[in-house]
């Protein structure tokens, strides 16, 4: 088993790497993207929903969101920093 563990560890480190470093940042989003989706699809076994439809609008859901916090980056920044100096201002 740490044989395995070792082997796919020595493979995927320089592949993360690479992505990181020297690909584009649309490519690192879409690669974050399928493997929170692969993540999210292994994540429905833990909760008793069986149904695929109901699955699959899951992780439709979570694509959505993926899609808009991508979209909305700027967006999200300056209202967390609104929310933050009112939290500050009511401590």
């Amino acid at each position: 088993m740490f044989i395995q563990r070792l082997i796919t560890s020595l493979i995927l480190i320089p592949l993360v790497l690479g992505l990181i470093f020297f690909a584009s940042p649309l490519a690192l989003a879409g690669v974050l993207a399928l493997i929170t989706c692969l993540a999210a699809w292994e994540s429905l076994d833990l909760i008793p929903v069986k149904k695929p439809p109901v699955q699959m609008a899951f992780v439709l859901a979570l694509i959505l969101s993926l899609w808009a916090c991508y979209y909305a980056f700027f967006y999200w920044l300056p209202l967390g920093m609104v929310l933050w100096a009112f939290i500050c201002l009511a401590v």
